[in-house]
């Protein structure tokens, strides 16, 4: 009978490679400034037996940007190569996606890395880079800032990839957290040896666990992949081997297919996940609101504005200051309250009025928020809570986050009034009054203690520090 011989020798040829040469395949790849010459555009015909590295740059045809728009950058540092760079995501910028799809020359365990360049531009410190392996994919978020100028490895454990074109890495300008640019450089596949032997039922807990083309099954035993048995529910995804819920991924675009945006939210379902973090009865993915805020995704989006790990579009409080997004949003989710109109909704802004005292300091208790003078308006949104003529900025003191309390009563001077700022008759200037009040020709009285002292020092201090803000 007639056998297929090409699966045997397959095996045979996955089993057999333990070595690597120290070459990178480039001239420059393991230079400080990065793959940034020429000579090193991956060849198909490299095995990993003989060369390590399989090197992807922006500057071959192994990186496609699939989604969005890049501008060309020059490295800085002794470097002449070229990167591509992208703002954050947000209502006004598209989402940007780039994939490094090298040619896996033989199929086993792979490490990660990517290359940062160096440059002058305030980098994301929290940029998503996307693994599609042979077995499904794994997320990486990565301090672009910290890593200028180097090579950064994405994982501490090595992913299967199988022969061709079918893996990649990807990134995009997703970023949860201050919102800086990407830089799309190089990724390599460093070749760290042949995969695991477990066959078909046999217990597993990464794809590298078993032979061959096998993946790790969502039953935790190695089963033949989709492209091979086909799928029984969902889609098969070539690029990582598993079945997708047709729901999730596009049949027509498969180089974008896990950025599907099923609710139309501006957020990829792969970013929100399958998880039904309100109890609505709808996963994230097809939630327009996913924490029930009252604000929509779309509007939230999925920046982390208080650092916490929780991307706003899922954190009850986005901006970290004690009070719910609900109770900051205003009367029209769709249009947030801006009570400073910096550009930051009030829900994203930990200072809403502007004033350098955090929200969190003035708010009280969330549920019942101070209101010290009674005009209808809390201290957070108040420029001038004790409605003394002072705004609360001149009131603060020099930190702002311990509210300066003249009289040392343990009542700040922005809350009591007539204490804290007066007018200087003669210069029209802000001086403290040390509880003393103003005597009519002197920054203080006699009687005023420390007062006395910062009436012979503090002006001239004061003035000094204007005429260096007004240079």
């Amino acid at each position: 009978a007639g056998v297929d011989p090409f699966p045997m020798l397959e095996g045979v040829d996955d089993n057999a490679c333990t070595g690597a040469s120290s070459w990178a395949g480039g001239d420059d790849d393991d230079s400080p400034s990065g793959p940034s010459g020429p000579g090193d555009e991956p060849d198909p015909t490299w095995n990993p037996c003989v060369d390590e590295n399989i090197t992807s740059s922006t500057r071959d045809s192994s990186f496609a940007l699939v989604s969005g728009a890049a501008s060309a950058l020059t490295e800085v540092g002794g470097s002449t190569g070229e990167f591509l760079t992208a703002p954050p995501y947000s209502n006004l910028v598209e989402l940007a996606v780039g994939k490094w799809g090298p040619w896996i020359s033989h199929t086993g365990k792979w490490s990660l890395e990517a290359f940062v360049p160096e440059t002058s531009t305030d980098l994301a410190t929290a940029a998503i880079f996307d693994v599609a392996f042979h077995g499904g994919h794994a997320l990486k978020m990565v301090d672009l800032e910290a890593a200028k100028g180097s090579w950064v490895s994405l994982f501490d454990m090595p992913f299967k990839f199988v022969a061709g074109p079918r893996g990649y890495v990807s990134l995009t300008n997703l970023t949860p957290s201050d919102g800086g640019w990407l830089a799309y450089d190089a990724v390599r596949w460093v070749y760290e040896g042949p995969t695991g032997s477990a066959g078909v039922g046999a217990g597993c807990s990464m794809s590298t666990d078993c032979s061959g083309t096998l993946i790790c099954g969502e039953s935790g035993t190695c089963e033949t992949d989709c492209t091979v048995s086909g799928c029984d529910v969902g889609i098969c995804d070539a690029s990582t081997a598993v079945c997708v819920e047709p729901d999730v991924i596009d049949p027509a675009d498969p180089w974008g297919d896990e950025y599907t945006d099923a609710d139309g939210d501006g957020i990829p379902n792969y970013l929100e996940g399958f998880e039904d973090s309100d109890g609505d009865g709808l996963p994230n993915y097809t939630d327009y609101d996913s924490d029930n805020d009252g604000i929509l995704d779309s509007v939230e989006g999925s920046a982390d504005m208080d650092g916490d790990g929780i991307m706003d579009f899922l954190d009850d409080d986005s901006d970290g200051d004690g009070i719910l997004d609900a109770d900051e949003v205003g009367d029209d989710p769709d249009m947030p309250l801006d009570s400073d109109l910096d550009g930051i909704p009030d829900f994203q802004d930990s200072d809403s009025d502007n004033d350098g005292i955090p929200d969190s300091v003035e708010v009280g208790h969330p549920e019942d928020p101070v209101d010290t003078d009674g005009d209808g308006l809390p201290d957070y949104l108040d420029e001038d809570s004790d409605n003394d003529g002072v705004s609360d900025g001149q009131e603060a003191g020099w930190e702002p986050t311990q509210p300066q309390d003249s009289d040392g009563d343990g009542v700040p001077d922005y809350l009591q009034p007539g204490e804290g700022t007066i007018q200087d008759g003669g210069l029209g200037l802000q001086l403290p009054d040390g509880g003393d009040g103003y005597d009519g020709g002197c920054a203080c009285s006699s009687t005023g203690g420390g007062s006395a002292l910062w009436g012979l020092l503090g002006l001239p201090l004061f003035l000094r520090r204007r005429s260096r803000s007004r240079r």
